[in-house]
């Protein structure tokens, strides 16, 4: 029985963590990859948004996340100050 108990904490403790690992956006998939690149943009990392936004556009280039990653980029390159990059961003598109 004393043995059980030393036990208790993990086995309450361990479905939780469990819970939590479900949650985590894949970045296998064009809705998590593309959220994932969103995260970076808000948090003013703009370098590894255009990066991740980019893998998005190459990695899933049919899906709809695809033209709102290049809708992304050029907006990125506005917020970053790169007016030249931007409008050929958006001209691409």
């Amino acid at each position: 029985m004393l043995k059980m108990l030393k036990f208790l904490p993990l086995m309450l403790v361990f479905p939780g963590l469990l819970a939590c690992s479900t949650t985590d956006r894949k970045s296998d998939t064009p809705e998590g990859a593309f959220s994932i690149a969103e995260e970076f943009d808000k948090d003013e990392r703009y370098e590894e948004a255009l990066r991740r936004y980019t893998e998005v556009k190459n990695k899933f280039p049919y899906s709809n996340f695809a033209t709102r990653a290049e809708l992304a980029i050029a907006d990125v390159y506005f917020k970053q100050e790169s007016y030249p990059d931007a409008q050929i961003s958006c001209q691409a598109f």
